[in-house]
C-alpha cells in the first residue's frame, strides 16, 4: 500500500520527536532547547529525560487548556446563533400568520364580489371588467418591455 506525502510527514516527525525524547536535548521552561549533557557527548541520565518528558507534558497541558478555553467560546458563540434563529423564526411565524391571514380574508371578499357580479346578471359591468383588465395587461406590456 502505497503512503502519501502526510502520512511520510507524520513518521518523520514521530521519528524526530522519539530522537529529539532520547537525545541530550531538554526543554527549558521557555520553551527553548538546551543541552543537558554537555559538550562532553554524555548520554541523558533518567532525570534529564524525566525532565524532558515533563517539559512537554506542561506544554501539552497548556495547550490543552488554551484549546479548551477556544472551544468554550466558539460553544457561547453557536448558542447565541441558535438563539438568535430560534426568535427570528418564531417572529416570523407569527407576522407570515398574520399577513397570510388577511391576504386570505382580502381574497375570498374578493372572489365573493366577483362571484356576486357573476350572478347579477348584468353583462356589461362584466365587458367592462375584462376591459379593464386587459387595458391594464396591455399597459404593463408597453411599460416593461423585455
Amino acid at each position: 500500500m502505497r503512503r502519501g506525502a502526510v502520512g511520510a510527514f507524520d513518521d518523520h516527525r514521530n521519528a524526530r520527536d522519539r530522537a529529539a525524547l532520547l537525545s541530550s536535548s531538554a526543554r527549558s521552561s521557555s520553551g527553548v532547547m538546551t543541552s543537558r549533557a554537555g559538550a562532553r557527548g554524555q548520554a541523558p541520565t533518567g532525570a534529564d529525560t524525566y525532565e524532558y518528558v515533563a517539559a512537554y507534558e506542561q506544554q501539552n497541558n497548556r495547550q490543552v487548556d488554551a484549546l479548551s478555553g477556544k472551544v468554550h467560546a466558539m460553544r457561547e458563540v453557536a448558542l447565541q446563533i441558535n438563539d438568535e434563529a430560534t426568535s427570528q423564526n418564531r417572529y416570523l411565524d407569527q407576522q407570515m400568520v398574520g399577513v397570510f391571514d388577511r391576504a386570505s380574508v382580502s381574497l375570498r371578499q374578493t372572489m365573493q364580489q366577483l362571484d356576486h357580479l357573476v350572478r347579477s346578471g348584468s353583462g356589461r359591468h362584466l365587458c367592462y371588467m375584462v376591459a379593464g383588465v386587459v387595458a391594464l395587461l396591455f399597459l404593463l406590456y408597453l411599460l416593461f418591455p423585455r
